[in-house]
C-alpha cells in the first residue's frame, strides 16, 4: 500500500509513501487527495528503480574473500586485510536481500576472527570473537539501512565508520578486551605515517579511518555512481599520510650534513636488562647493577618473594649500589601477592611507584584480582651524578591495551612495561603496544617472558626487539625526547565520534519507515476508508495532516490522539482532540474500534504467557520474603545463605526485564490499529492507549516488574550491602535502597495511571509516576557510586578521612573483589550510568505538553525520534538494574557480616 501522497514540484507527479498494497481504481489527478491510500498500476511489486542484482557466484566469491582476510588479521597481520574483510561485510549487508542471511554471514566471520587470535586464549578466543559480532552488527546494519534509503547521499558512507568505531572505544575502555582484535591493533608495525595518526585521535582514528575505506569502498563497489563517499575518504587517508609524514620524518629532514643523534650519545643511553624467571634473580639483578646497567626490570611476576618483602630488599640492594657508584638505578620488580598481580618502581629511597594489575587477561587469569588503582608517574634519577631526572612510569602487560589506562600517564618520559605472554602472540604484543608509545609521545621499554623483548621510541619505531624466554637480555635505549601530546583531542574524538553514531543510529532507524516514490496518478489506485465498524467514543488518531492538506490549526494537532463524536458526511467525522472539536476526513484517522478490541482478549496476544508470568511474579515474591527471613537468621554466621537463595536476585531481575520488553511487544502489536505509519517508534506511554487488552497488559506488566524491582533492592540491602563500604545501615546504603524503593513505586505507579488522549487526573498521576521513578534513579545511582567505586578528595577536604575509609573498604570488600561482580561495576558505572538520562525527562514532558490546551504536535519524524529516545533510555535503566542480578547471586556464596 502507498499512502500519504504530496504533489511534487512536477505538476504531472506525486509523491507518496510505501507501505503495505490493497485498494481499487484511482480517480483523476484533480480528484485525488493527500492523505488517501494509493497502489502503483502493478500492484506495489515494482516500486524503486534498483541496480542489478550480483549473482550467486559473485556473493559467494565475496563472502570467502572476507572469511580469508579476516584470517590474516591480529596475530599473524597482513596489510589491509583488516579494511579488506569489513568491506566484503558492507557489501554483503548491501547486496543479500534476507536479513538473516547476512546475519548468518557474520557467524563464520567470527570464527575466523577467532582463528586468526587463536595464540591468545584459542577455544574462548572463537567464542569471544563469535559474541563480539552481535555488538558489531549494529555498524553494518546501520549501513545496510541508510544506503538503501539514500544511495544518492555520499555522506551516509561515515555511518559505519562512526558506529564501529564507537563501539571499539567501549571496548577500549570498559570491556575485558580492550584494543585486541579491533582494526588498528591489526595494523600495528605494518604503517607507521598512519600510526601517527594515533597521536592526535588515539588509535580510534585509525580505526575510524580503516572503518570508512572498507564503508566507502562497499557502497562504491555496490553502486557504480556513489563516488562521492569513496573519493572523500581516500582524500582523508591521504592527508593523515601526509600529515604522518612530517611528524614522522621533521626531525631529521632539515638536519643537513650533520647527524644529530636524537636521543644522545652512547654514553647517555640507558642501560636496559630484562631479567625472565631465574633460580636466583636478586643476585642476577645485583650481577646486572655491577655490570652498569641503570634500569633492571623483572617479567611480570618474576621477582622471588620467598625470601620476604621483596620492596625492601631491593630498596637496600640499590642503596649499596650507589654508595658504591654513585649511579642512581632503577629496578622493575613484578611479583604475585593477595591474589594480585603487582607493580613496583623502586629506587634507593624505595618504591616511588606500585600498582595491581588493573586488566587480568579473560579466562587466563581469572582467578586474579583486578587492582583497583591506575599506575601513577614518579620522577627520578637514572644515570650518574648530575643526569637529568625524568619521570617514569609503568604498566603490567595486558594493561597496556588499555586507553583508559594509558592516557592517563602521557606526561610520563618512559614506561617500563613488565610482561608475560606465550604461543605467537608476542611479536604482534610488542607491535601493538606502538600506540601507547605514539599516543603519548613516550619512549616505551618492554620486558618478556616467552615473548619479545624492546623499545620503542616516541615515533612508534621499534629501536630494539629480542626474543626471549628466561634468563637475562641486555640493550641501549637512547634518551629520546618526550613529544608534546594532548590527550585531550583523544578524548575529544571518541566522545565527537560517539554522539555522531548514536545520531547515525536513530536516523537509521527513522530510516526503516517510509520511502517516498515519484509516480504519475495514471498510474495509482485509491483505497476507499470502511468505517462502517467506527462508533462514537472509539479512540482515533490523527494521521497524514502536516502536508498542506488541512487547515493550520488541524495541522499542528497530526499525530494526536483523540475521540470520535460522530459522522457529519461520507467519509468525514467529528472528531475532540485536546478538548476541541474538528471536521476530519475518515482517510486521515486511525480508529481503534470495539471489534479491533475485542479481538485481542481482556489479556493481550499471548494470555497463557500473562498469566504464567503472574504466577511465577507472586512466586519469587513469597520467595524473596522467606528468603529475607532466612538471610537474617544468618546474619554474623560462618555460612553463605547458599545456592536457593542465589536464584531469587536473577529471577527476579530476568523477570522484571522481561516483563517490561513484553509489555512493550505486546502493547505494541495490539496498537496497530492507532498507530501513525510515519511513526515507527510511539511513546512507551501511548502504547496503553487504544483495546482494553493493551491496557491491561501495561498495568499487569509495569505493575509486576515494579514489585519485582522492589523485591531486587530489597535482596540488596540484605546481601550486598553489608559487603560495601559503611554497610547496610550507613548514609549511602540507607540511600541507596530508599530510592530504588521509590523508583519501584514510580514505575509501579505510571503503569496504574494510564496515559489519556486529554489532559486528566490519571494523566497527571501516569505523569507524576514517571518523574518520581526518575528522580528516585538519579539519587538511586548517586548513593550507588559511593558504595561501588568511592573517591577520596584532598587531605583538606572536611570528609577526606570518612571518604578514605570508604575506599580503603572497597578495596578489601570480598564482593568487589571477584572478577565478575568487579566487571559487572564497571560496566554500570562506567557505561550504563553514564547515559544521558536527562535525555528521558525530553519526552516525557512532552506528553504533558501535547494535552495541555495550546499545545501543538510534533512533525512525525520529531515524534519517531522522541519515542526512540524514550525506548532506549527504558532499555538503559532495564539493563542497569538488570546488572544487579549476577552480582546478588555472587553475594549469596559469601558469609554475612555482622552489623
Amino acid at each position: 500500500m502507498y499512502s500519504l501522497p504530496q504533489r511534487n514540484s512536477h505538476r504531472s507527479h506525486w509523491l507518496v509513501s510505501c507501505q503495505e498494497p490493497s485498494g481499487a481504481m484511482a480517480p483523476p489527478d484533480a480528484e485525488i487527495e493527500a492523505g488517501q491510500k494509493l497502489l502503483p498500476e502493478d500492484g506495489g511489486k515494482s516500486t524503486v528503480a534498483e541496480g542489478a542484482r550480483p549473482s550467486n557466484e559473485l556473493l559467494v566469491g565475496v563472502f570467502l574473500v572476507a572469511l580469508v582476510t579476516k584470517l590474516f588479521t591480529n596475530l599473524e597481520a597482513i596489510p589491509g586485510m583488516s579494511t579488506i574483510s569489513m568491506l566484503c561485510c558492507c557489501l554483503l549487508a548491501e547486496w543479500l536481500e534476507q536479513l538473516w542471511a547476512f546475519l548468518l554471514c557474520l557467524v563464520p566471520v567470527g570464527i575466523m576472527l577467532g582463528l586468526s587470535t587463536w595464540g591468545y586464549l584459542q577455544v574462548s578466543a572463537l567464542a569471544i570473537c563469535v559474541a563480539l559480532q552481535i555488538p558489531l552488527t549494529i555498524a553494518y546494519l546501520a549501513h545496510r539501512w541508510l544506503t538503501q534509503r539514500h544511495p544518492e547521499l555520499w555522506s551516509v558512507t561515515l555511518a559505519f565508520p562512526c558506529i564501529n568505531t564507537a563501539l571499539w572505544v567501549l571496548s577500549f575502555f570498559f570491556l575485558p578486551i580492550g584494543s585486541i582484535a579491533s582494526p588498528a591493533y591489526d595494523l600495528a608495525g605494518q604503517s607507521l605515517l598512519l600510526t601517527q595518526c594515533s597521536a592526535w585521535f588515539g588509535r580510534s582514528g585509525v580505526t575510524f579511518i580503516l572503518s570508512w575505506l572498507a564503508a566507502a569502498g562497499a557502497h562504491r563497489c555496490a553502486n557504480s555512481k556513489a563516488t562521492g563517499g569513496f573519493r572523500a575518504s581516500l582524500a582523508t587517508l591521504f592527508v593523515i599520510l601526509l600529515a604522518g609524514g612530517v611528524r614522522f620524518y621533521a626531525p631529521t629532514v632539515f638536519m643537513g650534513m650533520t647527524f644529530i643523534p636524537p636521543g644522545g650519545e652512547p654514553s647517555e643511553y640507558h642501560r636496559v636488562s630484562c631479567l625472565s624467571y631465574m633460580a636466583d634473580v636478586y643476585n642476577a639483578t645485583k650481577e646486572r647493577l655491577d655490570a652498569g646497567d641503570t634500569i633492571i626490570m623483572h617479567t611480570e611476576q618474576g621477582t622471588d618473594v620467598r625470601n620476604g618483602p621483596p620492596v625492601p630488599r631491593y630498596q637496600e640492594l640499590l642503596r649499596e649500589h650507589y654508595d658504591k657508584t654513585r649511579v642512581e638505578a632503577l629496578a622493575v620488580l613484578s611479583f604475585f601477592e593477595n591474589k594480585r598481580s603487582w607493580y613496583h618502581l623502586v629506587t634507593r629511597n624505595g618504591s616511588v611507584m606500585s600498582y595491581a594489575k588493573n586488566h587480568p587477561v579473560p579466562v587466563l587469569e581469572s582467578g586474579l584480582l583486578p587492582g583497583i588503582q591506575p599506575p601513577s608517574v614518579a620522577s627520578v634519577t637514572v644515570g650518574a651524578v648530575g643526569a637529568a631526572e625524568i619521570s617514569v612510569t609503568g604498566t603490567i602487560c595486558f594493561d597496556t591495551d588499555f586507553p583508559s589506562l594509558t592516557r592517563s600517564l602521557s606526561t610520563a618520559d618512559v614506561l617500563l612495561e613488565s610482561s608475560a605472554t606465550w604461543g605467537n602472540i608476542g611479536r604482534q604484543h610488542l607491535h601493538g603496544h606502538q600506540y601507547a608509545a605514539v599516543e603519548n609521545g613516550q619512549t616505551l621499554v618492554k620486558c618478556t617472558y616467552n615473548g619479545f623483548t624492546g623499545a620503542i621510541n616516541p615515533y612508534g619505531s621499534i629501536v630494539t626487539q629480542l626474543p626471549q624466554t628466561t634468563g637475562v637480555v641486555t640493550f641501549l635505549v637512547p634518551r629520546f625526547p618526550k613529544l608534546t601530546v594532548f590527550p585531550m583531542l583523544h578524548w575529544a574524538f571518541d566522545s565527537v565520534v560517539s554522539v555522531a553514531a548514536c545520531l547515525w543510529l536513530l536516523l537509521a532507524l527513522v530510516s526503516l519507515g517510509n520511502r517516498l516514490l515519484r509516480l504519475k496518478p495514471e498510474n495509482l489506485q485509491v483505497e476507499e476508508v470502511d468505517d462502517s465498524q467506527w462508533a462514537p467514543g472509539d479512540q482515533v488518531r490523527l494521521v497524514g495532516l502536516h502536508d498542506g492538506s488541512a487547515g493550520e490549526e488541524l495541522q499542528k494537532l497530526n499525530s494526536s490522539l483523540g475521540l470520535l463524536q460522530r459522522r457529519v458526511l461520507k467519509s468525514k467525522w467529528l472528531v475532540q482532540v485536546q478538548k476541541k472539536t474538528f471536521t476530519v476526513r475518515g482517510a486521515n484517522l486511525r480508529v481503534c474500534t470495539e471489534a479491533e478490541s475485542r479481538r485481542w482478549g481482556p489479556l493481550g496476544p499471548w494470555p497463557w504467557l500473562t498469566g504464567a508470568g503472574l504466577l511465577a511474579t507472586g512466586l519469587v515474591l513469597l520467595g524473596t520474603e522467606l528468603s529475607v527471613r532466612r538471610i537474617r537468621q544468618l546474619r554474623g554466621a560462618e555460612r553463605a545463605p547458599g545456592m536457593a537463595i542465589a536464584l531469587l536476585p536473577m529471577l527476579a531481575v530476568c523477570g522484571s526485564f522481561f516483563w517490561i520488553v513484553g509489555t512493550v511487544a505486546g502493547c505494541y502489536a495490539m496498537h496497530e490499529s492507532l498507530q501513525d505509519p510515519e511513526v515507527r517508534f510511539p511513546q512507551i506511554s501511548e502504547l496503553a492507549v487504544g483495546p482494553n487488552g493493551a491496557k491491561m497488559l501495561y498495568r499487569l506488566g509495569f505493575g509486576s516488574a515494579a514489585m519485582l524491582l522492589a523485591a531486587t533492592v530489597q535482596l540488596h540491602s540484605e546481601l550486598a550491602l553489608p559487603q560495601l563500604p559503611g554497610g547496610q545501615h550507613g548514609d549511602a546504603g540507607e540511600s541507596f535502597t530508599f530510592y530504588g524503593l521509590c523508583s519501584a513505586f514510580g514505575v509501579g505507579l505510571q503503569g496504574l495511571a494510564l496515559l489519556e488522549p486529554h489532559l486528566s487526573m490519571q494523566t497527571l498521576l501516569h505523569l507524576a509516576g514517571a518523574l518520581g521513578f526518575f528522580y528516585g534513579a538519579w539519587c538511586h545511582m548517586g548513593a550507588a557510586q559511593s558504595l561501588y567505586l568511592p573517591t577520596v578528595p584532598n587531605e583538606d577536604h572536611p570528609g577526606y578521612q570518612e571518604a578514605l575509609e570508604a575506599f580503603e573498604a572497597a578495596e578489601e570488600s570480598k564482593l568487589l573483589n571477584v572478577p565478575v561482580v568487579h566487571f559487572l561495576v564497571l560496566l554500570r558505572h562506567k557505561v550504563l550510568m553514564r547515559g544521558p538520562l536527562l535525555v528521558f525527562l525530553v519526552p516525557l514532558l512532552s506528553q504533558f505538553a501535547e494535552r495541555s490546551e495550546n499545545a501543538t504536535a510534533q512533525s512525525p519524524r520529531t515524534r519517531s525520534l522522541m519515542g526512540l529516545v524514550q525506548w532506549l533510555v527504558v532499555l538503559n535503566f532495564a539493563l542497569i538494574f538488570l546488572s544487579y542480578g549476577p552480582e546478588l547471586s555472587v553475594a549469596a556464596f559469601l558469609a554475612l557480616p555482622d552489623e
